[in-house]
């Protein structure tokens, strides 16, 4: 079994990335970030999503993508329900 990630576009019918296969025991938010919390910025995979979003553009995910807001948006409470709507089509 193998895992991989996805990234499609919001308004369009689009993949825009695809990244795997990884192992299915690495976390969400690792595979993005090319690197877990102890690894070094400077030192994760460059190839990852996390380095390839431009300025300004953030992703959609789910709870395992919490841990990194200025480049993911995930529900919370707090949110709209039109805004919860929206992030889970």
């Amino acid at each position: 079994m193998q895992k991989y990630e996805f990234c499609l576009a919001t308004r369009d019918p689009d993949i825009t990335w695809i990244s795997g296969p990884h192992k299915p025991s690495r976390h969400d938010i690792t595979v993005f970030r090319g690197g877990d919390a102890s690894v070094k910025v400077e030192e994760r995979d460059q190839s990852a999503l996390y380095f390839q979003l431009e300025e300004g553009e953030k992703c959609v995910g789910d709870a395992g993508y919490a841990g990194e807001p200025s480049k993911i948006v995930v529900t919370k409470d707090e949110q709209s329900s039109e805004f919860k709507e929206f992030l889970a089509r």
